[in-house]
């Protein structure tokens, strides 16, 4: 009897033990990505030319609308 019980309960404990881990991972929220105040390295490349891959200027990110977004 019990080596017919025994699976049926190491099943029953490891699914509980999986759901509870699962929600304890649950990852918290975290603020929206901002651009503001960062800039880019911009490097040129062109093959066979003493540029083959120069440095360029430091861009800084400017604040855009979003081509698909809908005015509200």
């Amino acid at each position: 009897m019990f080596k017919q019980i025994f699976p049926l309960l190491l099943l029953s404990t490891l699914s509980v033990g999986s759901t509870t881990a699962q929600k304890a991972s649950t990852p918290t929220p975290s603020a929206p990505y901002s651009a503001a105040g960062k800039t880019a390295k911009v490097y040129t490349t062109a093959a066979n030319t003493p540029q083959r891959l120069a440095a360029g200027d430091a861009l800084a990110f400017q604040q855009t609308l979003c081509p698909l977004s809908v005015p509200q």
